[in-house]
């Protein structure tokens, strides 16, 4: 867990406030958590992608703080860890998509609103 935690911490947050919009019938604050989540998945993409050739310079300077490289080779899927790292590109590339089509629907909605108004 302790590994995991920066990660699940950084897409938990926004995920958790995305389902707070959503149970409360925001579309725009669910747009907004979705793309902030998005965000969230595509830095984990980046991350996970480099944890065998450990390009990216970490906060404390030691390659063995490699959060991906520890996770994945304790799964003995280091080997894999593009395809991880693509996956999650995968997903961020999905919320980010139903972020767009959210602002887009609550903005048609908007627009309709103001129209009925005049």
């Amino acid at each position: 867990m302790y590994v995991l935690g920066g990660t699940l911490g950084e897409f938990l947050v926004p995920l958790i406030v995305t389902l707070h919009f959503l149970i409360n019938k925001n579309l725009y604050g669910t747009g907004f958590g979705l793309w902030w989540t998005s965000t969230a998945f595509w830095s984990i993409s980046v991350y996970s992608r480099d944890a065998q050739v450990q390009l990216l310079p970490l906060i404390t300077g030691n390659s063995e703080s490699h959060d991906w490289t520890y996770i994945l080779g304790h799964l003995g899927i280091l080997h894999k860890d593009l395809l991880v790292g693509n996956i999650f590109l995968g997903i961020s590339i999905c919320f980010f998509v139903s972020a767009l089509i959210i602002f887009v629907i609550d903005f048609q909605r908007e627009l309709r609103k103001t129209q009925n108004i005049r």
